[in-house]
């Protein structure tokens, strides 16, 4: 419900990226021009060139790639953006197989189109060459996560996590996953540290958000939207959130309430918000 404006975290496995150069979309499209022709021309140019910039093109073109997927340009030209990077990345894992930068490069991206078990293929050749990589098996969580299959990525996400015990996202991804896999008492376990740092209340992460709400942990959940809320009481996109989330419970006047205060918050959110509030009122789930 609500699911043009409920804002949770989709990216599940935040990677820190060893690369420089991202070109965020509106530029993007600024520079590229309103010919969508010339987009595809402007990056297909530096490929074809035979020099000692191609691996960096090639890496330039799939971090754009990424960028265009989110912005609004027509499918075809998505899919071409979509191929040729593909294309283009297996040309260089072709070229320097055993680098595992390429092949982590290429799993990455093919988790973010959706193509999980694909991902995993170019993953587990990256575990090969570099078994220590702590990214590797961030991006293994993330396509397994997505996959559904949970023990497979709660053994990636404790990899990971041993690997760097004192590192807070690690220690989060693997929580997170433990809790798909219906281990909450050991998620709290790993989650206790950070907790203790930030005085005992709920460790405010929207990835664990969204896992307390998809297994069902509404109380959990709960405390998490309260707690950014409180963080940053002018976001009204966490009002509509907690407003589903009492809907989803049954809790129908504070979901209409909860709708108010982000109508109060977001002027142009009014007409939606009204909308959202009738129909509640009429006993309908928008």
């Amino acid at each position: 419900m609500f699911d043009d404006d409920v804002h949770f975290v989709l990216i599940l496995v935040p990677i820190v990226r060893e690369r420089a150069g991202f070109v965020e979309p509106r530029a993007l499209l600024e520079d590229f021009g309103e010919d969508e022709g010339l987009q595809q021309e402007a990056e297909e140019r530096p490929i074809a060139r035979d020099s000692l910039g191609t691996s960096e093109a090639r890496e330039q073109l799939t971090m754009t790639t990424s960028r265009i997927l989110g912005v609004n340009v027509d499918q075809k030209t998505k899919d071409d953006f979509v191929t040729t990077a593909i294309e283009e990345l297996k040309k260089q894992i072709a070229w320097v197989p055993g680098d595992a930068r390429y092949q982590i490069f290429m799993g990455s991206f093919l988790n973010q189109i959706g193509n999980y078990d694909a991902a995993l293929e170019y993953l587990k050749n990256a575990q090969a060459l570099t078994p220590k990589k702590q990214q590797v098996y961030f991006e293994m969580t993330s396509a397994f996560l997505n996959k559904k299959d949970y023990k497979n990525a709660v053994d990636a996400a404790k990899i990971a996590y041993e690997l760097e015990p004192d590192y807070d996202n690690a220690r989060i991804i693997y929580a997170m996953a433990l809790l798909y896999d219906k281990n909450k008492t050991e998620a709290q376990k790993i989650l206790e540290p950070i907790r203790q740092k930030s005085g005992g209340g709920a460790v405010v992460d929207e990835r664990l958000l969204k896992a307390y709400i998809d297994t069902g942990d509404y109380k959990s959940a709960e405390e998490i939207l309260s707690a950014l809320i409180t963080s940053d009481p002018a976001n009204y996109r966490y009002h509509i959130s907690l407003a589903a989330l009492h809907l989803e419970k049954g809790e129908r006047q504070k979901a209409i309430a909860e709708i108010q205060k982000a109508v109060d918050i977001s002027p142009e959110f009014k007409d939606r918000g009204e909308y959202y509030i009738k129909e509640i009122k009429a006993g309908r789930n928008p």
